[in-house]
């Protein structure tokens, strides 16, 4: 563990510990076997054998990991190799507060940037909720770009300043179902409630993505309102063998629930219920 600290990485043979080789961009923790020792190390295997150090004491504009997991999101986020993360997790564990807030920092760093946020258009009771409803695509998609908004509020304190990145197109908001032609180059692309998506339109989403931009894809796979005993596209995208031998993906897995004791207890029997 010293050595890792001291040149930021380790060459290990991963025989050692593992039956078969780790996902690329998999995060390990490295724990002193020395009785009374609390050191350890947070890693990324980068493949050929090297595990890289992560920084467990990064932020993203004031913003800190609550725990190992999230620390090891803030580095995946903050890392330019990586171009797709899928995030998995709980209501409440911090998916959406964490890709707003690393988003929308680059775009207020970077002018050629632009966020686009996207949402599957199902509703609790499994129905679509466009078509014969009256407004605007924008009246209709409203309802959907809450958590977006929650999230983005807590990043950018200034409401009007919030308001001018999307009056400026700096934000976008945009449905799933009207991507299709669309190419979207020097862009951080967050696609939300992704259990919901089948693997065809999530295919067509994340094709869209261009030059020089990064795709941002969570889901809470047991919070499916649609296909509950299917695979999603989502879980589809994740497991597949390219995703996780590919040197510019990583899925991480976020555990804790920071919302409330009742959202804490919920997700708890959620599991006791379909455990039965």
């Amino acid at each position: 563990i010293d050595k890792i600290y001291e040149k930021n990485k380790i060459q290990y043979d991963w025989g050692d510990w593992f039956e078969i080789e780790p996902d690329i961009n998999s995060y390990h923790i490295w724990k002193s076997n020395i009785s009374g020792s609390k050191s350890s190390a947070i890693t990324r295997y980068i493949g050929n054998d090297e595990f890289k150090l992560v920084n467990n004491k990064s932020s993203i504009e004031g913003l800190k990991p609550l725990d190992t997991q999230q620390i090891c999101l803030f580095d995946a986020l903050i890392d330019d190799s990586i171009k797709l993360i899928t995030i998995t997790g709980c209501a409440g564990s911090g998916k959406t507060l964490c890709s707003m807030t690393y988003a929308l920092s680059q775009i207020i760093k970077n002018v050629d940037l632009k966020l686009i946020c996207m949402k599957p258009t199902e509703i609790v009771t499994a129905s679509k909720f466009f078509g014969a409803v009256p407004g605007s695509i924008d009246e209709k998609y409203a309802p959907f770009l809450e958590s977006f908004f929650i999230a983005g509020k807590k990043a950018i304190s200034d409401p009007a300043y919030f308001k001018l990145l999307q009056e400026r197109g700096r934000i976008q908001f945009k449905p799933i179902e009207f991507t299709r032609g669309d190419t979207y180059d020097n862009t951080i692309l967050i696609v939300d409630e992704c259990q919901n998506l089948a693997w065809h339109p999530l295919k067509t989403v994340l094709t869209r993505l261009g030059e020089n931009s990064k795709a941002i894809v969570l889901g809470d796979i047991t919070q499916k309102d649609v296909r509950r005993n299917e695979k999603s596209g989502f879980e589809l995208l994740k497991a597949a063998p390219s995703f996780r031998d590919s040197l510019i993906t990583t899925n991480i897995h976020l555990e804790n629930d920071y919302r409330s004791n009742i959202s804490r207890l919920v997700s708890i029997i959620d599991t006791e219920v379909w455990d039965e």
